[in-house]
């Protein structure tokens, strides 16, 4: 129907428009609303996750809180510049100079009292954590209450409980020197959710940063030590591990863990010292040049694979260690030779950089060719050893009042003569520009390198000698110059075992210290040989010879018969044997000069009351003789390592007879009646004086009285061709024949002879720029009318004799027993020193023909056993000084007759000296004392707690132990990289391994790491007649009857009972010094303790004294009882009270809310700036010099 005109539109009704505006402004207002909603609703999210991530963040604020806390107590701790400090699992400790005790107490984990006046850890368990812990959540936190890890499984954060470890399979895994006690009722009972509990106090962190325990609650309600009642924001729990306890993953190595322990391969090595099986395995497979695991000493001989389940292989160990590769001697499985051929077998190290932590062991870079090796460890392996292993572990080398310890690698002065490794070693020792390092530049000087190098004049006179020397170490009563007021010649003698250390460099870059030996005869005479160093009139060894024996040698030209009379013709010479105490590699070529005055005084006559006549039998003046040492030849039982000298090597080299002048100038006759009763003659004896000179400088004066001789058989001229002229010019190529020929003394000669006197050690006299007569003796039976009576022997041992010996004996070397005599002519070995020593102390015998006289006297006699060192290889026992093993490739190293310097693939300046141990033959007789014999005894510095003298051994003095010495020094180690770096070196472990308060948790295993590697040498009573008997070495010979074991591992849990021992509630005695580890016994595997203690050594008293310190010489160098590295385990939560009013005084557990929760660790270090300005000598670098850094941080994900 049409709408009419004046009808009305619907569409523009005011009705209809009213309608639409107001669903339009109703949807608009919906629109807004929901958009407003939205806004508020996401506002209000954004509100809730702001202050979730403030109160996050709060929480992490509260943990750096815990760290700083803890940064503080070690700043504190270690600041103070008159006190050692020592660290350990959750406590640092001071101590003040000559204290006993500890007189300061730190603690790193959260306590009602963090800084006792005193403290026992093991019995303070109780007090340290209530007993009901469990039940006061307000007062307790548990730092390894489980956490998730990314798989949803709970895993405790700091350790598994070690009672109930799995591998992947899901069987027991037991891992050495990691376990629980069984947690008693009354003290720190179990949680029921957590196996291995670590609880600690709650720390309440008020608003001004002030910390409050909480006191013992009622019900829940803990009262805390807030009477201002300052706001509460949250609560702290930590503890503070300590790295050193652990094994570095970027430092340790080892070998397989459950090898044999009869098995010599592995990371073990030493300097072969007898036939054993063990020691010729050591000379013929030799660690090769970045075998590091196998150098003696250096972090890497650490087994790693003790934190890791059985079964690990030797290759999937190296396979997950960075810079270590398969190769070298693969564990001494390798010989040095291939079909005669030497084998270097090198080691191409990879370039991976260090793991930054121990969750990297599962994701290691792939090898060089890009291809990624299957990983030997899984999830679990990993899991059970996190608590046992670490990737930053530092110590200080700092002497125990916190100044810069000196090194003992000599470093050539001049820059320009460096390598590598002596600029590395310089630079780890070197602060704020003050090097503390010896350098060196002129062997043949007796003074240069001390009053011409003004830095080496600057360490040894301010820093040892005035500073070192008199301070007074804490836990003991005297200082070093207290119980040596001598301490400036023991001193030197240190200074000069440095500097004729490393004679014969042949690494790439350097230059020789001494000249290089060559196999031309008389090139290079004077190689690796040092003058000895004079300082303020006291002398150091060197590399350099002393008279051991000086002989007068008569023969017969022939004799005349006429009118019933016979007159012998006759001529002397003057045999010389010296002794170099520095034996061992390298070569030494000795060049020097020996002078003789007053020979003429030396007469003989016929016999009777009065004598005939005087006849001279020497020219008069001073006559001189320079010794220019060449090459030595097969069978003449002689080595060019030092030790003793026959004779014969100072006439090897003449050309003609007349160049050795201490002969007589023209034949002498005497002219007696005929008849076997008339053939006697009388030597008048008398003083002469001799001179030895090394370059330009005179080094020792000697003045030696022959006494008269009244009764002697003439000489008989058994060869009629030969006289003494004859026997020298048979040539330089024969002069060997002196000895495999029978010429050197024939049966017709008379020999008398004066020796060092065998209860004065030898090197004694070698000290002695003035040698009295008092330390010549005449041999035994110089009186009686037998011909040879003399101690005259080569560098093997073997006797200057003949077949026929008249009946008689040849000096003091021979025993008086027909059992035991033995004489070079059948190539045998030595096998008695002097009468009655081994054969009746011993049951046994031995080469070292001293041992008799090496005592200590006594006022009531003889005294005590004394200190002497077993030989290199073949050469015999003797008072050495244990000179650092520069080695030797040749075929038969160190069995052989000649030596072949290391070359670059062999080579490494730790293998040579791994610690300031090796100076433990050093003697400590006062020389410059009375002429006396406790002046000259057989007395060394001590560092084994098993000398042959027992506990009456004066450096035991409780007072001031000699090990304490040790404490001043150190060996950088500069391989594969440089672990060490300025005065502080990676990879030691801490002999303090109890952890606090948790005592009940033992972790001993990184310590079983280091003593894995080491073994005790100890050679048996009635080892003497074959344990050098080289004959067993000649092809065709006899077998080696020597199948004694004399390398014994070491049986780590008897050993570290006495440790434990040490930490015990009452005894309460840490280590204070690395050193004292010289102070334990190591037990052999076999037997126990307390037997080793007791009587153990008395079967093995044929060991030396340097054989008795080896192990230690290995250990000490890894040792420390002081960290720079530390993990701050840290629970840390932001807390809010309820209520309008809140009382702030007091916290309501479960009423009160926690908003927030941080869990995670800290890895902290403490580190020197190399560039510290200003620095003195003498200037503690305590707390206050070192600076901090946060090495890694790691949280852990919460329970749900």
């Amino acid at each position: 129907m049409e709408r009419g005109m004046n009808q009305p539109d619907p569409a523009k009704s005011p009705r209809l428009r009213r309608g639409n505006a107001l669903l339009i402004v109703l949807g608009s207002v919906v629109l807004l609303s929901a958009i407003l909603l939205s806004f508020l609703t996401s506002a209000s999210t954004d509100l809730i996750v702001s202050k979730s991530y403030q109160q996050t963040v709060q929480a992490k604020g509260l943990a750096d809180t815990a760290v700083n806390l803890v940064v503080g107590q070690i700043r504190k701790a270690t600041s103070d510049p008159a006190k050692a400090w020592i660290s350990q699992p959750g406590l640092i400790r001071t101590f003040a100079a000559g204290a006993t005790s500890a007189d300061g107490y730190y603690k790193l984990y959260s306590a009602a009292d963090m800084m006792p006046s005193a403290f026992d850890p093991a019995a303070a368990l109780g007090t340290e954590i209530s007993a009901d812990w469990f039940n006061v959540p307000g007062q307790y936190a548990d730092l390894n209450e489980p956490v998730r890890n990314a798989s949803g499984d709970a895993r405790h954060p700091i350790l598994p409980d070690p009672n109930n470890l799995r591998d992947a399979g899901g069987n027991a895994v037991v891992l050495p020197g990691f376990g629980m006690d069984a947690v008693a009722a009354n003290n720190s009972a179990n949680s029921p959710a957590n196996p291995v509990p670590m609880p600690v106090r709650w720390l309440y962190v008020l608003e001004d940063g002030t910390l409050a325990p909480a006191g013992n609650p009622s019900g829940s309600d803990y009262p805390l030590a807030n009477p201002q009642g300052k706001k509460i924001t949250g609560r702290i729990a930590f503890w503070t591990d300590d790295e050193t306890s652990k094994i570095n993953i970027n430092t340790a190595v080892g070998d397989e863990w459950n090898a044999s322990p009869n098995a010599v391969d592995g990371s073990y090595w030493d300097t072969p010292r007898t036939l054993s099986s063990i020691d010729k395995r050591l000379a013929g497979y030799q660690p090769r040049a970045a075998e590091y695991q196998r150098y003696p000493g250096h972090p890497a001989t650490t087994y790693l694979s003790a934190a890791f389940p059985p079964g690990l292989t030797r290759a999937e160990l190296l396979q997950i260690v960075p810079r270590a590769e398969a190769g070298g001697s693969q564990g001494g499985t390798i010989s040095n030779y291939n079909s005669g051929t030497l084998d270097p077998n090198p080691i191409s190290l990879d370039k991976e950089r260090l793991y930054a932590s121990v969750d990297e062991l599962l994701y290691r870079p792939g090898s060089s060719s890009g291809n990624r090796a299957d990983n030997p460890l899984s999830e679990e392996d990993l899991e059970n050893a996190k608590f046992l292993i670490t990737a930053h572990s530092r110590a200080p080398e700092l002497t125990l009042f916190n100044k810069p310890r000196i090194t003992i690698w000599p470093v050539p002065d001049n820059p320009d003569d460096r390598s590598l490794y002596d600029k590395l070693i310089a630079f780890a020792s070197t602060i704020g520009g003050k090097k503390y390092y010896f350098t060196r530049k002129d062997p043949d000087s007796t003074t240069e390198d001390y009053s011409g190098i003004a830095r080496n004049k600057e360490l040894f006179d301010e820093v040892l000698v005035e500073d070192y020397a008199e301070a007074v170490p804490p836990g003991f009563t005297e200082s070093l110059k207290d119980k040596y007021p001598h301490t400036e010649a023991l001193l030197t003698r240190i200074f000069d075992y440095i500097r004729s250390t490393n004679l014969a460099d042949q690494y790439s870059g350097a230059e020789p210290y001494t000249k290089v030996p060559t196999t031309t005869y008389l090139n290079n005479p004077g190689s690796g040989q040092v003058v000895p160093i004079t300082i303020n009139g006291h002398r150091g060894f060197g590399r350099f010879p002393t008279l051991s024996e000086v002989a007068v040698l008569l023969y017969s030209e022939g004799e005349t018969t006429s009118g019933g009379n016979v007159t012998t013709t006759m001529r002397a010479i003057l045999l010389f044997e010296l002794f170099i105490p520095a034996m061992g590699y390298a070569d030494c070529y000795p060049d020097f000069t020996i002078e003789a005055e007053d020979l003429n005084n030396l007469t003989i006559s016929t016999p009777g009351t009065p004598p005939g006549p005087a006849i001279t039998i020497f020219p008069s003046g001073t006559l001189s003789f320079n010794y220019r040492d060449g090459k030595q030849y097969p069978g003449t039982h002689e080595r060019r390592w030092g030790g003793w000298m026959g004779p014969n090597q100072l006439l090897q080299n003449l050309s003609n007879f007349n160049e050795y002048p201490f002969v007589s100038t023209s034949s002498f006759s005497m002219t007696r009646p005929t008849g076997i009763t008339n053939n006697r003659f009388r030597l008048n004896g008398g003083t002469i004086k001799l001179r030895i000179k090394g370059g330009s400088d005179y080094v020792q004066n000697f003045t030696l009285t022959f006494p008269a001789a009244a009764n002697i058989k003439m000489p008989v001229r058994r060869i009629p061709w030969q006289n003494f002229a004859s026997r020298i010019s048979l040539g330089v190529d024969n002069w060997f024949e002196f000895i495999q020929g029978h010429h050197n003394l024939d049966g017709g000669d008379v020999v008398r002879s004066l020796e060092a006197a065998w209860y004065r050690d030898l090197r004694a006299i070698a000290l002695k720029p003035n040698v009295p007569e008092s330390d010549f003796i005449p041999t035994p039976y110089y009186s009686s009318d037998r011909k040879l009576t003399h101690s005259l022997r080569t560098g093997l041992g073997f006797m200057y004799a003949v077949n026929e010996l008249d009946n008689g004996h040849s000096g003091g070397m021979v025993a008086k027993s027909s059992a035991n005599y033995r004489h070079s002519i059948n190539s045998q070995l030595l096998r008695s020193s002097r009468p009655n020593v081994h054969a009746s102390s011993l049951s046994s015998t031995s080469p070292y023909w001293g041992s008799e006289g090496a005592r200590m006297p006594a006022s009531s006699g003889q005294g005590p056993e004394g200190d002497w060192d077993n030989g290199v290889g073949l050469v015999p026992d003797g008072p050495y000084i244990n000179k650092a093993d520069e080695g030797s490739i040749e075929q038969n190293a160190y069995f052989g007759f000649e030596q072949t310097p290391p070359l670059g693939s062999f080579f490494s300046a730790n293998r040579q000296i791994p610690s300031a141990v090796m100076f433990g033959s050093l003697p400590t007789v006062n020389i410059s004392g009375a002429d006396t014999d406790a002046n000259s005894r057989y007395c060394t510095l001590l560092f084994c707690p098993n000398p042959a003298s027992g506990p009456a051994h004066p450096g035991r003095s409780a007072a001031y132990p000699d090990h304490l010495l040790l404490d001043w020094f150190t060996m950088p180690v500069v391989e594969p990289y440089a672990i060490s770096e300025p005065f502080a070196t990676a990879g030691k472990i801490n002999l303090n391994y109890q952890i606090v308060p948790f005592t009940y948790l033992k972790r001993t295993t990184a310590l079983r790491a280091l003593l894995k590697s080491s073994r005790v040498i100890a050679i048996p009573n009635g080892s003497g007649a074959n344990y050098k008997d080289e004959s067993s070495l000649t092809t065709g010979g006899p077998p080696n009857t020597f199948t004694t074991q004399v390398r014994l591992p070491v049986n780590a849990d008897e050993t570290l009972e006495d440790f434990d021992e040490r930490f015990a509630a009452g005894t309460n005695k840490p280590f204070v010094s690395a050193s004292e580890i010289c102070d334990m016994f190591l037990v052999p595997e076999g037997t126990d303790l307390s037997t080793v203690k007791s009587s153990w050594w008395n079967n093995y008293r044929m060991t030396g004294d340097n054989s008795r310190e080896r192990p230690y010489a290995e250990l000490y160098p890894r040792l420390t009882t002081r960290s720079n590295t530390f993990t701050v385990h840290v629970r840390a939560q932001t807390l809010q009270k309820v209520g309008v009013n809140p009382d702030h005084s007091r916290w309501i557990e479960g009423t009160d809310k926690v908003a927030s929760e941080w869990r995670g660790s800290y890895v902290i270090e403490r580190f020197l700036d190399p560039n510290l300005a200003g620095y003195t000598d003498g200037t503690p670098l305590d707390g206050s010099k070192y600076k901090y850094r946060v090495v890694m941080t790691r949280q852990f994900d919460a329970v749900p």
